[in-house]
Protein backbone atom coordinates (compact mmCIF):
# COMPACT_ATOMS: atom_id res chain seq x y z
CA UNK A 1 0.00 0.00 0.00
CA UNK A 2 1.33 3.49 -1.06
CA UNK A 3 1.61 5.93 2.03
CA UNK A 4 0.77 9.43 1.23
CA UNK A 5 3.60 11.31 2.96
CA UNK A 6 2.62 14.72 2.14
CA UNK A 7 -0.99 14.41 3.76
CA UNK A 8 1.23 12.98 6.88
CA UNK A 9 3.57 15.60 7.11
CA UNK A 10 1.11 18.36 6.70
CA UNK A 11 -0.90 16.68 9.46
CA UNK A 12 2.14 16.76 11.81
CA UNK A 13 2.55 20.23 10.62
CA UNK A 14 -0.73 21.28 11.55
CA UNK A 15 -0.42 19.44 15.03
CA UNK A 16 2.85 21.01 15.95
CA UNK A 17 1.05 24.26 15.29
CA UNK A 18 -1.48 23.65 17.34
CA UNK A 19 0.24 22.57 20.20
CA UNK A 20 2.58 25.56 19.91
CA UNK A 21 -0.76 27.67 19.95
CA UNK A 22 -1.87 25.78 22.73
CA UNK A 23 1.67 26.33 24.59
CA UNK A 24 1.34 30.34 23.66
CA UNK A 25 -2.13 31.19 25.32
CA UNK A 26 -1.35 29.17 27.87
CA UNK A 27 1.63 30.94 28.83
CA UNK A 28 0.07 34.74 28.03
CA UNK A 29 -2.17 33.24 30.60
CA UNK A 30 -0.27 32.29 32.80
CA UNK A 31 1.58 35.86 32.60
CA UNK A 32 -1.24 37.84 32.97
CA UNK A 33 -2.92 36.15 36.04
CA UNK A 34 0.98 36.97 37.86
CA UNK A 35 0.57 40.30 36.56
CA UNK A 36 -2.49 40.80 37.82
CA UNK A 37 -1.43 39.46 41.48
CA UNK A 38 1.21 42.09 41.25
CA UNK A 39 -0.31 45.04 40.22
CA UNK A 40 -2.67 45.86 43.32
CA UNK A 41 0.88 47.01 44.48
CA UNK A 42 1.76 49.46 42.46
CA UNK A 43 0.98 53.42 42.73
CA UNK A 44 -0.40 55.67 39.65
CA UNK A 45 3.19 56.38 37.99
CA UNK A 46 4.58 52.62 38.17
CA UNK A 47 0.83 51.44 36.63
CA UNK A 48 1.51 53.84 33.74
CA UNK A 49 4.99 52.17 33.37
CA UNK A 50 3.43 48.87 32.29
CA UNK A 51 4.06 48.05 28.71
CA UNK A 52 1.10 48.75 26.77
CA UNK A 53 -0.97 50.52 30.06
CA UNK A 54 -0.14 54.43 29.34
CA UNK A 55 -1.79 53.99 26.05
CA UNK A 56 -5.08 52.18 27.45
CA UNK A 57 -5.33 54.51 30.39
CA UNK A 58 -4.95 57.62 28.38
CA UNK A 59 -7.93 56.12 25.82
CA UNK A 60 -10.15 55.38 29.00
CA UNK A 61 -9.80 59.33 29.92
CA UNK A 62 -10.68 60.54 26.50
CA UNK A 63 -14.05 58.64 26.41
CA UNK A 64 -14.71 59.99 29.73
CA UNK A 65 -13.74 63.61 28.95
CA UNK A 66 -15.87 63.20 25.69
CA UNK A 67 -18.98 62.27 27.84
CA UNK A 68 -22.37 62.95 26.93
CA UNK A 69 -24.23 62.93 30.13
CA UNK A 70 -28.15 64.01 28.37
CA UNK A 71 -27.48 60.45 26.52
CA UNK A 72 -27.04 57.74 29.55
CA UNK A 73 -27.97 54.73 27.26
CA UNK A 74 -25.19 55.91 25.08
CA UNK A 75 -22.73 56.42 28.14
CA UNK A 76 -23.64 52.66 28.84
CA UNK A 77 -22.78 51.76 25.61
CA UNK A 78 -19.55 53.34 25.38
CA UNK A 79 -18.46 52.27 28.32
CA UNK A 80 -19.81 48.23 27.90
CA UNK A 81 -17.66 48.62 24.62
CA UNK A 82 -14.67 49.62 25.85
CA UNK A 83 -14.07 47.41 28.71
CA UNK A 84 -15.29 44.11 27.28
CA UNK A 85 -12.48 44.87 24.56
CA UNK A 86 -10.16 43.90 27.31
CA UNK A 87 -9.13 40.25 27.99
CA UNK A 88 -11.19 38.31 30.14
CA UNK A 89 -8.84 36.14 32.76
CA UNK A 90 -10.77 34.25 34.66
CA UNK A 91 -9.04 33.39 38.13
CA UNK A 92 -6.75 30.44 38.67
CA UNK A 93 -8.74 28.22 41.43
CA UNK A 94 -5.54 28.00 43.33
CA UNK A 95 -5.76 31.10 43.95
CA UNK A 96 -5.69 32.02 47.27
CA UNK A 97 -6.04 35.60 47.67
CA UNK A 98 -8.94 37.30 45.34
CA UNK A 99 -7.76 40.95 44.88
CA UNK A 100 -10.11 43.44 43.08
CA UNK A 101 -7.79 45.77 41.15
CA UNK A 102 -8.64 49.08 40.38
CA UNK A 103 -9.69 50.28 37.27
CA UNK A 104 -5.78 51.82 36.65
CA UNK A 105 -4.49 48.14 37.53
CA UNK A 106 -7.26 46.39 35.29
CA UNK A 107 -5.99 48.59 32.38
CA UNK A 108 -2.50 48.08 33.04
CA UNK A 109 -3.08 44.44 32.99
CA UNK A 110 -4.92 44.45 29.51
CA UNK A 111 -7.67 42.30 31.48
CA UNK A 112 -9.23 40.61 34.44
CA UNK A 113 -11.59 38.58 36.26
CA UNK A 114 -15.37 39.60 36.00
CA UNK A 115 -15.12 41.74 38.95
CA UNK A 116 -12.44 43.98 37.47
CA UNK A 117 -15.17 44.77 34.66
CA UNK A 118 -17.69 45.75 36.51
CA UNK A 119 -15.54 47.43 38.87
CA UNK A 120 -14.32 49.74 36.17
CA UNK A 121 -17.33 50.04 34.54
CA UNK A 122 -18.88 51.63 37.62
CA UNK A 123 -16.55 53.92 38.73
CA UNK A 124 -16.44 54.93 34.27
CA UNK A 125 -20.18 56.09 34.59
CA UNK A 126 -19.93 57.58 37.46
CA UNK A 127 -17.00 59.84 36.65
CA UNK A 128 -19.05 60.37 33.12
CA UNK A 129 -22.10 61.81 35.23
CA UNK A 130 -24.02 58.54 35.78
CA UNK A 131 -25.50 58.87 39.54
CA UNK A 132 -24.24 56.16 41.91
CA UNK A 133 -27.30 55.36 43.14
CA UNK A 134 -28.48 54.07 39.25
CA UNK A 135 -25.50 51.34 39.59
CA UNK A 136 -25.02 48.18 41.62
CA UNK A 137 -22.30 46.27 41.23
CA UNK A 138 -24.18 42.60 41.88
CA UNK A 139 -22.76 39.52 41.86
CA UNK A 140 -24.91 36.41 40.42
CA UNK A 141 -24.40 32.94 39.33
CA UNK A 142 -24.78 31.94 35.89
CA UNK A 143 -27.61 28.83 35.93
CA UNK A 144 -26.26 27.30 32.99
CA UNK A 145 -22.98 26.05 34.76
CA UNK A 146 -23.72 26.79 37.98
CA UNK A 147 -20.71 29.64 37.72
CA UNK A 148 -20.12 32.67 40.29
CA UNK A 149 -20.24 35.83 38.23
CA UNK A 150 -20.57 39.28 38.18
CA UNK A 151 -22.04 42.37 36.60
CA UNK A 152 -22.80 46.16 36.52
CA UNK A 153 -26.96 46.88 36.91
CA UNK A 154 -28.27 50.18 35.68
CA UNK A 155 -31.58 51.48 37.38
CA UNK A 156 -33.04 54.59 35.63
CA UNK A 157 -35.43 54.38 38.64
CA UNK A 158 -34.95 52.30 42.13
CA UNK A 159 -38.32 50.43 41.09
CA UNK A 160 -36.97 49.97 37.44
CA UNK A 161 -36.45 46.71 35.97
CA UNK A 162 -32.05 47.35 35.72
CA UNK A 163 -29.89 47.02 32.27
CA UNK A 164 -27.23 44.37 32.49
CA UNK A 165 -23.60 44.99 31.85
CA UNK A 166 -21.76 42.26 31.57
CA UNK A 167 -17.95 41.38 30.47
CA UNK A 168 -19.24 37.82 29.25
CA UNK A 169 -22.16 39.18 26.44
CA UNK A 170 -21.75 42.25 24.29
CA UNK A 171 -25.02 43.71 24.26
CA UNK A 172 -26.72 45.41 27.25
CA UNK A 173 -29.87 43.52 27.91
CA UNK A 174 -32.54 44.23 30.58
CA UNK A 175 -32.73 41.71 33.58
CA UNK A 176 -35.33 40.19 32.00
CA UNK A 177 -33.61 38.80 28.97
CA UNK A 178 -30.72 37.63 31.26
CA UNK A 179 -32.70 34.75 32.78
CA UNK A 180 -29.34 32.78 32.66
CA UNK A 181 -28.30 34.91 35.58
CA UNK A 182 -29.30 34.84 38.83
CA UNK A 183 -28.67 37.98 41.51
CA UNK A 184 -27.18 37.39 44.99
CA UNK A 185 -26.10 40.49 46.44
CA UNK A 186 -25.54 43.74 45.03
CA UNK A 187 -23.20 46.78 46.32
CA UNK A 188 -22.66 50.28 45.35
CA UNK A 189 -20.66 53.47 46.80
CA UNK A 190 -22.97 53.71 50.05
CA UNK A 191 -25.42 50.28 50.11
CA UNK A 192 -25.83 46.56 50.11
CA UNK A 193 -28.43 45.07 48.91
CA UNK A 194 -29.38 41.39 49.34
CA UNK A 195 -31.99 39.29 46.49
CA UNK A 196 -34.81 37.12 47.87
CA UNK A 197 -35.35 36.12 44.14
CA UNK A 198 -34.82 37.94 40.92
CA UNK A 199 -37.09 40.70 41.10
CA UNK A 200 -36.88 41.78 44.56
CA UNK A 201 -33.93 43.18 46.65
CA UNK A 202 -33.56 44.09 50.29
CA UNK A 203 -31.66 46.46 51.78
CA UNK A 204 -28.58 44.59 53.98
CA UNK A 205 -26.55 47.57 55.49
CA UNK A 206 -24.00 49.32 54.17
CA UNK A 207 -21.27 49.00 52.02
CA UNK A 208 -18.49 50.38 54.42
CA UNK A 209 -19.03 46.79 56.02
CA UNK A 210 -16.99 45.22 52.46
CA UNK A 211 -13.51 45.35 53.10
CA UNK A 212 -12.36 44.26 50.17
CA UNK A 213 -14.85 46.87 48.39
CA UNK A 214 -13.18 49.79 50.75
CA UNK A 215 -10.08 48.48 50.40
CA UNK A 216 -10.34 49.12 46.34
CA UNK A 217 -11.66 52.27 47.00
CA UNK A 218 -8.90 53.58 49.07
CA UNK A 219 -6.07 52.19 46.55
CA UNK A 220 -8.55 54.21 43.76
CA UNK A 221 -7.77 57.00 45.50
CA UNK A 222 -4.24 57.30 46.35
CA UNK A 223 -3.69 55.90 42.40
CA UNK A 224 -5.53 59.22 41.47
CA UNK A 225 -9.03 58.27 40.72
CA UNK A 226 -10.71 59.79 38.09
Amino acid sequence: MQINTSNNQFTAFVIRGCFLLFLLLSYNLYAANSLNNKLHGFNGDELTAVPGSKKRIAEWKAIINRQNPQNTQKLLEQVNTFFNRLAYIPEEPQDSVDVWLTPYEFLAAGGGDCEEFAIAKYFTLVAMGVPEQKLRITYVTIMTHNQAHMVLAYYETPDAEPLILDSLVKEILPASKRSDLLPVYSFNAEDVWLYENRKMAIPYGKASSLSKWQALIKRFQLQGGI
